[in-house]
């Protein structure tokens, strides 16, 4: 669980939180559900076959008390900057550390489905203005706007990009003014389409393994659940976009080494 989800979102820190886990007797076992639909939620509480676990989560902070303090000084001086530039239009400078589908996963009343919502860059220690991030930042980008400039993994250039906070994400939006110092060594091919491969072969993961998350076929998908005026959301999910749904059995890193070495 990350920092901003138990600071900002459930703000369980020090006293803890409580939420509610819901279950099905029947998709637990594998069995169809009696009414369709294909997970428990907010229309299931009549039902027999439903029941919740109340969950009470404490969090442990693992710093000594100094560094504790040190983090908390940073994070005030980090707020204070976001506050002073989300939404404002920015000059970024920075290495593409990945390129590839954008996926969202929305949850309907009697099922649930995958779509592909664009591009994603994600950039790792890059500038934003006059800052230097070591965090993860990331680019949404059209499919117009990806088969234009072909952002690939290891291009590193210049651009200019508005600022937004996605649910504890930085986010880049409405890029334009694209200059390229270096192209990285597999460039994009807009004639191929990878991205429509990788929607139908994506599988998700029970567990947010470390291993698939820095993994370049690793992606979090946003879960939003489907409402009549609007999206909620909900989650995020891990996806293999290799279709493996289990570490140990994964061969890409080993697959992608024989071939860059040949």
């Amino acid at each position: 669980m990350s920092v901003y989800h138990v600071l900002k979102v459930k703000r369980c820190l020090p006293e803890g939180c409580f939420y509610f886990k819901w279950h099905c007797r029947l998709l637990d076992k594998g069995t169809r559900c009696v009414k369709g639909y294909g997970h428990p939620g907010k229309n299931c509480n009549s039902c027999r076959y439903y029941f919740e676990d109340k969950l009470h989560k404490i969090p442990e902070i693992r710093l000594e008390p100094r560094a504790y303090r040190e983090f908390q000084l940073e994070l005030e001086e980090f707020e204070d900057w976001l506050s002073d530039n989300l939404g404002r239009r920015l000059a970024i400078q920075g290495r593409v550390n990945f390129s590839g589908p954008r996926l969202v996963k929305k949850i309907y009343p009697r099922h649930e489905k995958l779509y592909l919502r664009g591009y994603l860059a994600n950039f790792s220690g890059c500038f934003l203005g006059r800052a230097r991030l070591d965090d993860f930042v990331y680019l949404r980008l059209s499919p117009g706007a990806q088969e234009r400039v072909r952002l690939a993994k290891g291009d590193e250039l210049e651009f200019e990009a508005e600022l937004r906070l996605d649910e504890g994400r930085l986010v880049l939006e409405h890029p334009r003014r694209f200059d390229f110092s270096r192209r990285g060594p597999e460039p994009f091919d807009p004639r191929r389409a990878e991205a429509l491969v990788d929607l139908h072969s994506a599988a998700a993961l029970d567990v947010q393994y470390e291993r698939c998350i820095n993994c370049e076929r690793g992606r979090l998908v946003d879960v939003v659940e489907r409402g009549i005026d609007s999206d909620r959301f909900l989650h995020r999910e891990l996806y293999c976009l290799e279709g493996v749904t289990t570490p140990a059995d994964c061969c890409y890193g080993a697959l992608k080494k024989i071939a860059v070495e040949d």
